[in-house]
């Protein structure tokens, strides 16, 4: 089974025992969108640290995920999650958008696009089920998915066409969990370049 950065997001979640939300410091700075701003999780180790630091607010496992998945609805990106099995313990990881986050921001200035931070997987789409609904389109934050004008037929109806380019995406899978028909799933990006 292909995992999506939510399943896996959800899954680190779900492996900590201590949960803690803070404001995302990007968003709060830059305040480009009007997503989400407590969306930046700590756990365990990194839940204890912020404590005791005297910033976060403690929450259940439950309502963690839960605000795991309301940030996935509202389009943000779950980041940091690579790895994570292979340690001992966690910090936690962030829940971004391109607008605000300084390091996706840097990436894409520096040239470092899909490098820094680091792209895991990508896209594939299965066209067969593809409605030509176009949220994927509005849920992508690099473009990946894009219209270019030019029309399609599906079910005998004539609507524009999705296109897709795989070199700009970031692997973040706000496609494949907002695609309603199931047409978009997230690969490992080690097996697309082998």
């Amino acid at each position: 089974m292909k995992r999506r950065p939510l399943d896996e997001a959800l899954a680190i979640v779900d492996a900590a025992t201590e949960h803690v939300v803070v404001p995302c410091d990007c968003r709060a700075i830059v305040m480009a969108c009007n997503r989400p701003l407590e969306t930046c999780v700590r756990l365990d180790a990194g839940a204890r640290h912020t404590l005791e630091r005297g910033y976060g607010r403690r929450l259940t496992k439950e309502e963690c995920k839960a605000l795991v998945v309301e940030a996935d609805r509202a389009g943000l990106m779950h980041t940091g999650l690579r790895a994570w099995r292979d340690r001992d313990e966690f910090f936690g990881f962030c829940n971004c958008c391109s607008c605000d986050c300084y390091p996706i921001r840097a990436g894409v200035r520096l040239g470092m696009a899909r490098e820094w931070p680091r792209t895991h997987h990508v896209a594939r789409r299965d066209e067969a089920k593809c409605e030509q609904c176009g949220i994927c389109v509005r849920r992508c934050h690099f473009e990946a998915f894009y219209r270019d004008g030019s029309k399609v037929e599906v079910d005998g109806k004539r609507r524009l066409q999705v296109l897709f380019d795989a070199e700009k995406c970031w692997g973040c899978g706000l496609c494949a969990t907002g695609c309603p028909e199931g047409a978009i799933a997230m690969a490992p990006l080690v097996l697309i370049q082998e």
